[in-house]
């Protein structure tokens, strides 16, 4: 029995299939499939050593997948560890593997202008370059973050479980500017899911499922371009 996570894409003549292992039922594989799109055979498969939650994401000749040892799981919180590995997508061979050991990484790799985006538990965004890994720069929100970033006009957005916005300059990894959901609502949440930018302006949703602010009112709202 496979535990199939729900982000499957399709670049060309492949479908491309996360899978994870659940711990606690002990079902399923850490990897990603490669079916061919015209027969669902399999081209190839490769395992990974951390569950691939957010799924991949094609760069060129490449699929970068996240890696995370947790859940969305706050209280797991420490401990948590990642990866984001690139694998060539036509053999499902590793071209370059990142560890991060002190934070796993959720969200979908947000991939422009030839660096890889991705956002971790230890409340780090961090820039690879897509062509051999070697880190670009490192970004500290200083709040964990579960939510994939988004990149737009230059700009990667990504936000935190302290419920926060961050605007960072895709170059050079500097801050362009926050935003504090929380505090300018009125209301204290945590954000799960990604930035959508959209017309200039952004959409975030928070959420407390869990954490300080469990089964308290959430919010959704729309920032203008700052």
């Amino acid at each position: 029995v496979e535990a199939i996570l729900v982000s499957i894409i399709s670049p060309g003549d492949k479908v491309l299939v996360p899978t994870a292992f659940l711990d606690k039922e002990k079902i399923g594989e850490r990897a990603l499939y490669a079916l061919k799109a015209d027969t669902g055979d399999p081209a190839w498969k490769a395992e990974l050593k951390y569950n691939p939650w957010g799924g991949a994401t094609v760069a060129g000749d490449l699929a970068v997948v996240p890696g995370s040892s947790i859940g969305y799981y706050y209280k797991e919180l420490r401990g948590a560890k990642g990866d984001v590995t690139a694998l060539d997508l036509k053999t499902g061979e590793v071209r370059w593997r990142k560890d991060i050991p002190t934070g796993g990484v959720l969200g979908a790799v947000a991939v422009a202008d030839g660096l890889a985006v991705c956002a971790a538990t230890d409340g780090k965004v961090r820039a690879y370059k897509v062509a051999d890994g070697e880190r670009a720069w490192l970004y500290d929100a200083k709040a964990p973050l579960f939510a994939p970033p988004a990149v737009v006009g230059g700009v990667a957005y990504a936000a935190d479980l302290a419920g926060v916005v961050h605007a960072i300059e895709l170059k050079t990894g500097t801050a362009k500017w926050t935003f504090s959901v929380s505090k300018e609502t009125g209301l204290p949440g945590m954000v799960y899911g990604g930035v959508t930018v959209h017309g200039g302006k952004l959409i975030v949703a928070t959420c407390n499922i869990d954490g300080p602010n469990a089964n308290k009112e959430t919010v959704l709202t729309c920032i203008g371009a700052k």
